[in-house]
C-alpha cells in the first residue's frame, strides 16, 4: 500500500456546495501540501471506529503524539489538545463526522491549517477493513510548513497506521464474539469504501486525487 505525496501549486474552483474548507480554497490559496497513506485491519469497522473516538487513547498508536484529549464528547464542533512529541500542544477541533465512515480534525497554525482526514470502510472482499488517513496543509505557508513537518509526517502515518491496525485487532480479539455487530448502530452493514477516499470534503478529493484508496 504506497503511500501519495502530493505538492499543487493551483486550486481550481470547486461546484455544489462549500464547506468551510473548500471556501477557503476558493479564496486563493494557492498551494496545498498533503500526504495520504491507506492499510487494512483484519478487524470490524465498528471496532476500528471505536479507537478513533477514544481521543485520550490516539498516543497508543499515533507515534507523532505523547498526548491528545478531548473536551467533551466525539462529534463534530468538539474541541481539544494534542501534544506532539516534539513541541508544545496544539488546540484541534473535530468537524465532518459522518459515524463509523469519517471525520477530520483541524489545527490552526500561523499561516496554514493542518487537516488530518480519517476515513473508514469495509473491505471489498468482505474481511475487516480498510482505513486513510491524510494529512493536508493549506495556506500561504503551507510550503514552509510542508517542507519543515512533512519528512516527519512521511516516516510517521505508515507507522501509526500499521499500529492502529495491530492494537484494533488485538482489542477486537479480548470481545466475546457478536459483542459488537460489524457495523454502525443497530447492526446496519458500513458500505464499502468508495467516492472521495480520503475522508475529505469531496470537492477538495476530486481537486487532488490521484486516485481511489
Amino acid at each position: 500500500m504506497t503511500p501519495t505525496h502530493l505538492t499543487l501549486t493551483r486550486t481550481p474552483s470547486v461546484p455544489g456546495p462549500l464547506s468551510r474548507l473548500q471556501r477557503h480554497l476558493r479564496k486563493g490559496t494557492r498551494s496545498m501540501w498533503t500526504y495520504r497513506n491507506s492499510d487494512h485491519t483484519a478487524a470490524p469497522v465498528a471496532h476500528l471506529w471505536e479507537q478513533y473516538t477514544a481521543v485520550d487513547e490516539w498516543p497508543l498508536w499515533d507515534v507523532s503524539l505523547r498526548g491528545a484529549v478531548l473536551d467533551g464528547a466525539f462529534g463534530s464542533g468538539g474541541t481539544g489538545t494534542l501534544w506532539p512529541t516534539r513541541g508544545r500542544g496544539t488546540g484541534f477541533r473535530i468537524v465532518h463526522v459522518v459515524p463509523f465512515v469519517s471525520f477530520m480534525a483541524v489545527t490552526d497554525l500561523p499561516g496554514a491549517r493542518i487537516y488530518r482526514a480519517y476515513r473508514v470502510g469495509a473491505d471489498a472482499a468482505g474481511a475487516g477493513c480498510r482505513f486513510t488517513h491524510t494529512v493536508t496543509i493549506v495556506g500561504v505557508l503551507s510550503g514552509l510548513y510542508g517542507r519543515r513537518l512533512g519528512p516527519g509526517v512521511a516516516a510517521a502515518l505508515p507507522v501509526s497506521m500499521r499500529t492502529l491496525a495491530l492494537l484494533t485487532e488485538e482489542q477486537a480479539a479480548k470481545r466475546p464474539e457478536g459483542a459488537r455487530p460489524d457495523g454502525g448502530p443497530g447492526g446496519m452493514p458500513v458500505p464499502a469504501m468508495r467516492g472521495a477516499p480520503w475522508g475529505l470534503p469531496s470537492g477538495l478529493a476530486r481537486s487532488a486525487s490521484t486516485g481511489r484508496c
